[in-house]
């Protein structure tokens, strides 16, 4: 099937199993027809990560590892060793720590598969993965004068796109400088003639954000013709070795955010503001910040090709996320409320996206809302959820049972997870903890009103 084209055909017919496409002819030579066939793109990685600490002291390290996004879902296959906690930043990316003793130094594999697909997008709830950051960053000075002079002469960002595209030009001279000399927006639109990968994403989101357009750089792999006309941010080696940059707008009307890569857009001379490319691997996404996470050395060094391997891959992997549920109560007691916790543990390489846990049970009550929301349930990590219960009859006694529902988003697809314990049920006269303990401090009360009711008339 037909993922995606640039531009759309004009008409198209299907005769005898064979689809044919039409096009109008094209004004310019250099301008490309560009289509993509089939429902996802595999990519596999491999990252190695060297840290050391010289330190007499221990301390801890954060590594970026890749994330899951509206295009792209990650199984991790290899992170080992298993980190201290891998945790999401305010921007979604997935930070995994490591604990370094004084003195040790520690290789970290990260490998895995990306499912990049754009039907991730359809499934996913907008409301909780839409940005309202357009205020201007560094790099991004969309309230500089120049800049915010532009962006009113711009209508919208299709308009913003083609000045981005046809008024900057892509020098790959100081290429291998990029990580260290990235120049940003207000520099970009006032020296246009020679510019980076960097700057034709930073003009585009501080052009959008001028115009109160959310927009966010993406950071990644990009996988091309391996030449000049498919530049990277990176390194220079135009393929798979190199990181590649472009942009995620906020389009309200869609409801949805939409890719744009301005500086292939450029270089091809295709509409990549309406194509949505299943060569696009992400790493990482800035959006609250504009140079926070930062590349990591082993992407922007480009010395030790060892450290890291991405490839397209015809290898099919069907993963699926898989967490377990325990619940950790045991009896609650009549007209005492009991806390108990419920515990997700994630062993698999796959995250459950978009998560809710609801508690019921059938005669104890729930204190509190009965269904939470979890978010993302990452791999390889644990995550505990408090619950309260209370039985309504003082002198109750028997048996009930707590079910729990863990639901959320799988490869698009929404999955449940369930488990259930019976508990007991005793009434607030049997003697457990609670009750033993109120009667103590009732003691401690009595004792401090009695005492000197009982001094004075000691002293009388």
């Amino acid at each position: 099937p037909l993922y995606s084209m640039s531009p759309k055909a004009s008409s198209e017919s299907t005769k005898s199993a064979v689809t044919t496409y039409t096009f109008k002819k094209k004004s310019a030579p250099e301008d490309t027809i560009i289509a993509f066939f089939g429902l996802y793109q595999n990519v596999e990685f491999t990252f190695v990560y060297k840290r050391n600490n010289p330190n007499f002291f221990s301390r801890e390290e954060t590594i970026v590892i890749p994330r899951d996004t509206l295009f792209q879902e990650i199984n991790f296959t290899d992170l080992s060793p298993r980190p201290e906690s891998i945790v999401i930043d305010a921007d979604g990316n997935y930070l995994a720590t490591y604990k370094l003793e004084a003195g040790e130094e520690k290789e970290i594999k990260v490998a895995g598969f990306a499912k990049i697909d754009k039907r991730i997008n359809a499934a996913l709830d907008p409301s909780e993965i839409k940005g309202e950051h357009k205020e201007s960053k560094k790099f991004w000075e969309s309230e500089s004068g120049p800049v915010a002079q532009k962006a009113a002469e711009l209508e919208n960002i299709s308009k913003i796109y083609t000045f981005v595209t046809e008024n900057l030009t892509f020098s790959d001279k100081d290429i291998d400088k990029n990580i260290d000399s990235r120049k940003g927006a207000l520099s970009a639109l006032q020296n246009p003639d020679s510019v980076l990968t960097s700057e034709f994403v930073d003009l585009f989101i501080a052009l959008a954000r001028a115009k109160n357009i959310p927009a966010r750089q993406v950071v990644g792999f990009a996988f091309g013709d391996k030449t000049t006309n498919t530049p990277t941010l990176v390194n220079g080696d135009f393929g798979t070795k190199s990181l590649h940059s472009w942009v995620e707008y906020f389009d309200r009307e869609l409801n949805k955010w939409v890719q744009v890569d301005p500086t292939w857009g450029s270089t091809r001379k295709i509409d990549y503001l309406n194509l949505v490319d299943p060569n696009h691997f992400a790493l990482f996404i800035r959006e609250s910040s504009s140079d926070e996470p930062k590349i990591p050395e082993i992407f922007a060094s480009g010395r030790d090709e060892a450290s890291f391997k991405v490839d397209p891959s015809n290898k099919e992997f069907n993963f699926k996320a898989d967490p377990k549920i325990e619940i950790d109560i045991d009896k609650t007691i009549s007209g005492f409320p009991t806390v108990g916790k419920v515990i997700i543990k994630n062993d698999t390489g796959k995250s459950l996206r978009d998560s809710k846990l609801s508690v019921s049970t059938n005669t104890v009550s729930i204190i509190g809302d009965a269904s939470q929301e979890i978010g993302t349930i990452l791999p390889y990590s644990e995550y505990t959820v408090n619950v309260k219960l209370r039985s309504s009859s003082i002198i109750g006694y028997g048996e009930d049972t707590v079910k729990v529902v863990l639901s959320g988003l799988d490869q698009g697809k929404n999955r449940e997870f369930k488990a259930e314990k019976k508990i007991l049920v005793r009434p607030f006269f049997s003697f457990n903890t609670p009750q033993i303990l109120l009667i103590f401090l009732l003691l401690i009360v009595l004792g401090s009103l009695t005492l000197p009711f009982f001094k004075r008339f000691k002293v009388d």
